[in-house]
């Protein structure tokens, strides 16, 4: 689990992701060798914050609490910064103050009787402070201007309902304490 990067003639790997073991379930779980345990942390959202580095979320084997947020240098690709303790995050952004958005389109989803208007959320990291904003199973988010956009009902079509994807403009004020 990397990202690559092209410099105009030549692809590179640009980062590697060690396998998250930051959870009782991830610690020590069995992954393709036993050299290298842990989850691994596949990248499904890539954000360029107003610092210039670039955030990338990890959804780590879906493992409750076990994915992370990682801030890396532009230039260099090394990390600069983790942010944990997150349950599956599907997308992330940065806002022109630093807030970072991360969207968790699996959130409250009960797998018995699926409910895509009430599964999902996106949580904002701004100051060390997490707070909550439902979301209807939000995946890519994206900063423009001085709002935040999102895409909801994202994975309706799994639960065979079509056509109900929608685009969110959100003002960062909507955002609610975590509870």
């Amino acid at each position: 689990n990397d990202i690559l990067a092209f410099n105009g003639s030549s692809l590179h790997t640009y980062h590697v992701f060690p396998n998250i073991r930051n959870t009782k379930v991830c610690k020590n779980a069995k992954n393709n060798d036993k050299k290298h345990p842990g989850c691994d942390p596949v990248p499904t959202g890539m954000a360029r914050g107003p610092n210039g580095n670039l955030y990338v979320s990890l959804l780590a084997g879906e493992s409750p609490h076990s994915g992370e947020i990682q801030e890396l240098n532009i230039q260099t690709g090394a990390l600069v910064r983790t942010w944990d303790d997150i349950t599956a995050p599907t997308g992330v952004a940065v806002g022109s103050d630093g807030s970072i958005y991360v969207s968790q389109a699996t959130y409250n989803l009960n797998e018995q009787r699926p409910n895509p208007d009430t599964a999902g959320r996106i949580i904002r990291i701004h100051n060390g402070q997490r707070t909550v904003l439902q979301v209807p199973t939000a995946t890519g988010l994206t900063w423009h201007g001085s709002r935040l956009f999102a895409s909801g009902h994202s994975l309706d079509a799994l639960a065979n309902i079509k056509n109900t994807g929608v685009i969110y403009k959100i003002n960062p004020s909507a955002f609610h304490k975590k509870k």
